[in-house]
């Protein structure tokens, strides 16, 4: 997996991992740094070092909030995924977009 993070002042503005088979791990941004377009830089990186996943795709478990990130970079909704997490039920929706 390559995993990518950022600072601000020292401080962890967010991080973001994607495996060899195109699979988007993780796109995390601190709160306070949500308008700051670390997200948006973070999946360009992610992609642009993995230009040709295994699987010849891109693909991750996306958040609603995540989601109009996601589909800026062409990814399109598949499914969505329900998960309960000690106890508390939520939706993720699976996305993806060809490697080309």
């Amino acid at each position: 997996m390559h995993t990518y993070v950022a600072e601000t002042g020292g401080a962890l503005a967010g991080g973001g991992g994607i495996g060899n088979d195109g699979h988007v791990a993780f796109v995390y941004v601190r709160g306070l740094h949500l308008g700051d377009r670390i997200r948006t830089c973070f999946l360009r990186l992610a992609m642009g070092a993995n230009l040709r996943p295994a699987g010849g795709r891109y693909f991750a478990e996306a958040s609603a909030l995540s989601l109009p990130l996601f589909e800026r970079f062409g990814f399109r909704r598949i499914g969505i995924e329900r998960v309960d997490r000690d106890g508390v039920p939520f939706e993720r929706l699976l996305v993806e977009r060809p490697a080309s």
